[in-house]
């Protein structure tokens, strides 16, 4: 039989001493046998096997100690793998692997009883070697055949940092939320239709352990229209269910429960509290019976939230109080840890409580400072801004001062402290436009790259715990950012000279699977992705040169979207209402240019367009045309098993460089209808809106292609579901304002009716996203009907149940662009 080199027609496994968790062995298994006939797993050495024989041994038996002594085992840290290879007598290849299980957490002495890691990251590494591909977490990619392409192997890996998990933010509409939360979907009576979908969660558990992760967590929702399930006996089941599944695989599980947090139908802790000192009591053990629910489901770890909301809070010490109840009683009855959220929300202190570094009253978002040591934080950074970015969002400049509190905090060594960046901000920021955006996966190795520098140079020398990434989504490529943030935190590459060599070997787990001058053209392409998007989105740069003042003059505040709640932040902030803060980058609305032609010009701290604005979006239109064209010519070199991954990173690229296009033509377009070109009467705009509906034409086009290729069902990821038919606070599913491409048309739709308002063409409910539901809820629908009738904020909740549809149904839109749309385009 003729075989490639290091191709292979028989796999062997020798197990016999191994403690893998339960659901290893056998899924190792399933993937080779779909590429190999015959896989069996043995207990010995057959010195018979042939050349075209690959035989792995693992764990602690005669075969595999003959090469990895049990001492060098012991030297590893937790979780760390050995994995060596030597031909037998006859020629077949023996792959040799051991790891080292988990440690117990040192916070709580909690024992980590789901097998060992070590072993099974050890594993997943030979099924990479030979081809395998864990990068979309519902897709792995199987090779044609099974080669080791670099021999021998000889490898020995302990992790940086001890925690490797993901949050999953279920009160997001996302890929997994309705399993998660306990739906079929049906709603939450469709057991069969929850069933159905636990093989998804097993792929996200496998790709967890693929990318050398420990644990998730996802937040528990609950709602007064499904209140009946929402503490239900049947949820408990299917919640330990997925536990159970979980464990499986050797991954933590952990649920975030706010305490009296009320955004987007969250599951609180305490639902029925007052406040009141006298109340104390009765508040205290509604928290530890809402903690009994959950904790008996047999999560290992919580999560949860200070405040009622991420910009509003109750008196300090009474928060404190909740904060204390939480974790005491986690850790002194379950033996489990809580964690906490310290947000990047701006203008809120924490009165009476002193911040020993300044003497002033401390941020609110550090009162877990003053908590007991069974408090975990979890310091949260948004976007994709690093932590020695400037950051122009949630009322920042930077985020210098939670780099501080995270190594203030891990210097002091009272409590658990983890690292909690995003991968994507959903919504209107990236993954709904939607944005091809690396310089997320960029930054967040660059992030860890500065905290193992801190660590390194501080006076402990003490490490944090880890990191937690706030995952929104995997579509439009966003499963590069997960998977590379993923194995930074197993090794931030600090050995490497520069971010840019640090970043292109964070890119190993998809080049290594091409050949080399492949691999080569695709890690310095979107190393190139990502120093224009770092110089352009972030730092606003045009011709290398940053602005004086980034307010309004970055790249990413005209690539993201705005909906009716980002004109309105941003509208209360202007108006200087206490705690009002814009979530993302500020752009030069057409509403402001509008404002400036009717002055013609004369307010001189007004952002200018053609000076300011304008050079930043030409240069912008024309690098990301030339980066998109050459990720697309690089399609006809990617392996076929792989090109389903990088036809996604293509349309991704495209229709990012179609964004900033329709971005381009529309700003051209309100500007030229202004301003001299009005008074002379001499606009010619009419040629850039052309341009603009030929943009969303062809990205309407890249969709439809899109959806057909998504790893799970269209409608499930892009559906119009109506309130309440799904477990979260929206209408919609994550990617439906791609499939609509609303943000698109509403930027369209303002320019041509030059309809500034808020609440033009709204889709989200404020009182179910911000409030919950329940008491107060219909208290407020009440005093927002009246602020509507009064007209202040209108049409905020005009809002209907059917699925709106665009451009047809953009309000006071003209029929001849909407037939042109639809006959020339």
């Amino acid at each position: 039989m003729s075989l490639p080199h290091a191709a292979f027609a028989h796999v062997y496994i020798i197990a016999e001493g191994a403690a893998l968790p339960t659901a290893i062995l056998p899924r190792a298994v399933h993937l080779l046998s779909s590429v190999v006939p015959s896989v069996q797993v043995t207990h010995s050495l057959n010195h018979g096997w042939g050349s075209d024989s690959l035989v792995i041994s693992i764990g602690n038996n005669s075969v595999t100690r003959a090469s990895i002594p049990q001492g060098a085992v012991d030297e590893l840290e937790p979780e760390g793998y050995i994995v060596t290879s030597k031909r037998t007598e006859n020629g077949a290849l023996l792959v040799l692997a051991d790891g080292k299980a988990t440690a117990k957490d040192e916070h709580t002495g909690h024992p980590y009883k789901h097998g060992n890691l070590g072993q099974a990251y050890a594993l997943y590494f030979i099924l990479e070697e030979l081809g395998f591909a864990f990068l979309h977490p519902l897709a792995p990619a199987i090779p044609p055949h099974l080669t080791l392409r670099r021999l021998p192997v000889n490898v020995r890996e302990s992790p940086r940092w001890a925690t490797r998990a993901f949050h999953y933010h279920t009160q997001h509409p996302l890929e997994l939320v309705d399993l998660l939360e306990g739906w079929g979907p049906q709603g939450p009576e469709d057991r069969a239709g929850w069933d159905s979908q636990l093989p998804e969660w097993a792929l996200y558990l496998e790709w967890l352990v693929a990318n050398k992760q420990n644990a998730i967590e996802w937040v528990l929702l609950e709602a007064l229209t499904w209140a009946e399930f929402a503490r239900s006996k049947e949820r408990q089941d299917r919640l330990t269910i997925l536990v159970e599944l979980g464990h499986s695989y050797g991954i933590r599980i952990g649920v975030d429960t706010p305490i009296i947090f009320a955004q987007q139908h969250s599951f609180r802790l305490l639902r029925n509290g007052t406040g009141q000192d006298k109340d104390f009591e009765n508040e205290k053990q509604e928290i530890h019976d809402s903690i009994d629910y959950v904790l008996s489901c047999g999560f290992d770890f919580l999560g949860t939230e200070g405040g009622t909301s991420e910009f509003t809070h109750p008196d300090a010490k009474k928060m404190l109080d909740y904060m204390n109840a939480v974790a005491d009683y986690a850790r002194e009855k379950y033996n489990v840890p809580t964690d906490i959220k310290v947000h990047c929300s701006s203008g809120q202190v924490a009165k009476g409580f002193k911040d020993e570094r300044t003497g002033e009253d401390i941020n609110f978002n550090f009162l877990p400072h003053f908590a007991t040591k069974n408090l975990g934080v979890l310091v949260h950074t948004v976007e994709e801004y690093a932590l020695d970015d400037p950051a122009p969002t949630y009322g920042n400049k930077d985020f210098k001062y939670l780099r501080d509190f995270l190594n203030w905090e891990r210097e002091l060594g009272n409590r658990k402290v983890l690292f909690y960046p995003e991968t994507a901000y959903w919504v209107t920021v990236d993954i709904d436009v939607p944005l091809f955006l690396p310089i997320y996966a960029d930054r967040r190795v660059h992030d860890l790259r500065l905290l193992a520098e801190d660590e390194q140079n501080s006076a402990s020398k003490r490490k944090m715990e880890g990191q937690l990434i706030f995952s929104s989504g995997w579509e439009w490529s966003y499963w590069l950012n997960d998977s590379v943030a993923a194995r930074a935190v197993w090794n931030p590459f600090s050995d490497e000279p520069t971010q840019r060599e640090a970043f292109v070997r964070s890119l190993r787990p998809f080049t290594k699977h091409l050949d080399d001058h492949v691999a080569a053209e695709v890690e310095a392409l979107l190393a190139d992705w990502v120093h224009a998007q770092q110089e352009n989105l972030i730092e606003g740069k045009v011709n290398g040169i940053a602005p004086k003042d980034i307010f309004k003059r970055t790249g990413h505040a005209y690539l993201e979207g705005w909906d009716t709640w980002d004109d309105i932040s941003r509208l209360l902030k202007d108006w200087h209402m206490p705690g009002a803060s814009v979530t993302q980058s500020e752009s030069l609305d057409f509403g402001d240019m509008a404002a400036k032609s009717r002055s013609f010009g004369l307010d001189p701290t007004a952002v200018d367009y053609k000076t300011q604005v304008a050079p930043l979006l030409v240069e912008m239109e024309s690098r990301f045309l030339a980066l998109s064209n050459r990720t697309t010519a690089l399609s006809a070199k990617i392996p076929a098993y792989l090109k389903s991954l990088w036809d996604d990173v293509a349309d991704s690229a495209r229709i990012t460089y179609l964004r900033i296009r329709l971005v381009h033509a529309l700003y051209e377009y309100v500007d030229r209808a202004g301003g001299v070109y009005q008074f002379l009467g001499i606009s010619d705009n009419a040629k850039f809106l052309d341009v603009a509906l030929h943009a969303i034409k062809e990205a309407s086009h890249i969709v439809k292609r899109r959806e057909v290729n998504y790893r799970a069902d269209a409608d499930r990821l892009a559906g119009w579901t109506g309130l309440n038919k799904n477990p979260t606070s929206y209408s919609f599913r994550y990617l439906w304002m791609v499939r609509s491409l609303h943000l698109w048309w509403r930027d369209i739709g303002r320019a041509v009716d030059r309809n500034y308002k808020p609440g033009f063409m709204n889709v989200i409910n404020p009182l179910e996203v911000g409030l919950s539901q329940g008491e107060v809820l219909s208290k407020a629908e009440d005093i927002a009907a009246v602020i509507n009738k009064l007209g202040l904020i209108s049409n905020i909740l005009d809002l209907k149940s059917e699925e709106p549809k665009w451009p047809q149904d953009i309000p006071n839109f003209p029929a001849a662009i909407i037939e042109r749309y639809n006959l020339e385009h």
